[in-house]
């Protein structure tokens, strides 16, 4: 064999294809969090997180992998390398020094629903005094633990923000403390609950919604905060959200 044709031959063994997409493991955990991670069966998976991250990865050679990791083992799972990037605000986590997050892709705010046949303004906090609340089990709300604790507002645990809604229907609450986007999308995908609901504009608690990486990732995460920027900037990122309210 000539040296010339072995070098070449021992240079397409040795390197990897130039197309060869890295890969991001994402979890949106098991049942996804609509509108932001969405699991539908036989259908792809979908939500704005994920619409974001597969756009901005797709422009640069990456794929993205979806997995359904449960919510309570995502942030050991990436610790340990095996996830590299979950949904999270940096206020919900206990160190995080530790990751590298994305720079804000959403507000996520938490407003009050009620019915519009008597709606709940929410001008000032002491309009709740003497309601009760649909809140959702082993949820924390800051600006109003104090008052739940003291009982001058009545706090409802259900287990999701579809049945804090459906208590509402029913009038077996005054109120339900939602996600403004979960809350919309429920709407949006329920005819019977459709005009029936009066959103406050005030948010009770809001924060804002990042991708958080394993700092492995740094360099990836400095290229997608450049192409985020952008995407808020043309309007692209705003149509992504208008898809799902």
């Amino acid at each position: 064999m000539k040296p010339i044709a072995f070098i070449l031959m021992l240079a397409c063994c040795v390197q990897p294809p130039a197309y060869a997409a890295q890969q991001i493991v994402f979890n949106i955990t098991s049942k996804g969090l609509p509108p932001y991670m969405i699991k539908k069966v036989g259908q792809p998976d979908s939500g704005i997180m994920l619409d974001v991250l597969q756009l901005i990865a797709d422009k640069h050679n990456y794929s993205v992998k979806p997995v359904g990791i449960p919510k309570k083992r995502e942030i050991s799972q990436l610790d340990l390398g095996k996830l590299d990037a979950v949904p999270l605000a940096m206020e919900w986590v206990p160190h995080p020094e530790n990751y590298a997050f994305t720079d804000p892709v959403v507000k996520a705010r938490d407003v009050l629903f009620s019915l519009k046949s008597s709606p709940v303004q929410l001008n000032d906090i002491k309009e709740l005094f003497g309601k009760k609340l649909g809140t959702h089990l082993g949820y924390h709300y800051p600006t109003l633990e104090d008052y739940f604790n003291s009982n001058k507002i009545q706090r409802s645990d259900a287990g999701t923000e579809k049945e804090m809604l459906g208590m509402l229907i029913y009038e077996r609450t005054q109120g339900a403390v939602l996600n403004e986007l979960v809350g919309q999308w429920l709407i949006k995908n329920n005819p019977l609950w459709q005009h029936q609901f009066y959103i406050s504009k005030q948010a009770i608690n809001q924060v804002d919604y990042r991708i958080m990486f394993n700092k492995r990732w740094h360099k990836f995460v400095e290229l997608f905060n450049q192409e985020l920027a952008i995407m808020k900037k043309d309007g692209q990122l705003k149509e992504i959200i208008s898809r799902y309210q």
